[in-house]
C-alpha cells in the first residue's frame, strides 16, 4: 500500500513516504547533531506491525509470523474483504481467500510506485472441492481515481446485457467470470 524509507549523505537524513499518489520527503537532519529523530525512526520501524509497514490492510496474517519463508511464499495468508459485492452487486460479508503463490502461481507486481499499481494476486476459492481446478483465482488489486467507474461496473453491465440475450449469451464466456469486488477508500482502508 505504501513505504517508508531513509536516505543518508554524509550525517544528514531524509525520511520518506511514498503511496500510489506520489512522494514526500522530510526536511534533512543531521543525525548526530539531533539523534532522536533517527532514534524515533528505527523504534517505529522496529514496532510497527505488518500493516503499518505498508502491507495491505487486506491482508490476514496468521498469528505466527516468525515463519521465515512467510514473506516468500505469504504461508497461510488470507485476503480478507470485510464487505464486498458479488457478481450481481449483492452484499457479501467476511470474504476470506488464501493466497496461492508459489513457483506455478506467482504474484505479478506492478513496476512502480506511483499510479494505478496493480498487482495480480492468485488466491484459492475457499468453498471449492479439494482438487478441483475451477478453486483456482486471481484477485486483482488497483488504485484507481475516485472519480472513474471501477471495472466491477462494467464487468458487471456487460455480463448482464450479455446474459439477456439469447443471440449474446454464448460471448459471456470471453468475459471474466468475477466472483466478488470491492471498492475502499483510503480512510476505510486504515491509511
Amino acid at each position: 500500500s505504501y513505504a517508508t524509507g531513509f536516505l543518508i549523505d554524509d550525517y544528514k537524513m531524509s525520511l520518506w513516504y511514498v503511496d500510489h499518489m506520489g512522494v514526500v520527503k522530510s526536511c534533512l537532519f543531521d543525525f548526530l547533531l539531533q539523534p532522536q529523530y533517527l532514534v524515533l525512526f528505527i523504534a517505529a520501524v522496529l514496532s510497527a506491525s505488518f500493516h503499518k509497514l505498508g502491507f495491505s490492510s487486506l491482508l490476514n496474517f496468521p498469528h505466527q509470523v516468525g515463519s521465515s519463508n512467510l514473506l516468500e511464499n505469504f504461508a497461510g495468508v488470507d485476503l480478507k474483504l470485510p464487505v464486498a459485492q458479488d457478481v450481481d452487486g449483492n452484499e457479501v460479508t467476511s470474504v476470506r481467500l488464501p493466497l496461492d503463490v508459489s513457483d506455478k502461481r506467482p504474484l505479478i507486481p506492478t513496476y512502480g510506485c506511483v499510479g494505478r499499481a496493480t498487482v495480480v494476486v492468485p488466491v484459492k476459492d475457499p468453498n471449492a472441492s479439494e482438487g478441483s481446478s475451477d478453486g483456482r483465482l486471481m484477485a486483482k488489486i488497483s488504485w484507481q481515481l475516485k472519480e472513474r467507474a471501477g471495472e466491477d461496473v462494467h464487468i458487471r453491465i456487460v455480463r448482464k446485457r450479455l446474459a439477456g440475450n439469447e443471440a449474446t449469451r454464448k460471448f459471456l464466456a470471453n468475459i471474466v467470470d468475477m466472483k466478488y469486488s470491492m471498492t475502499r477508500t483510503m480512510d476505510e482502508m486504515g491509511l
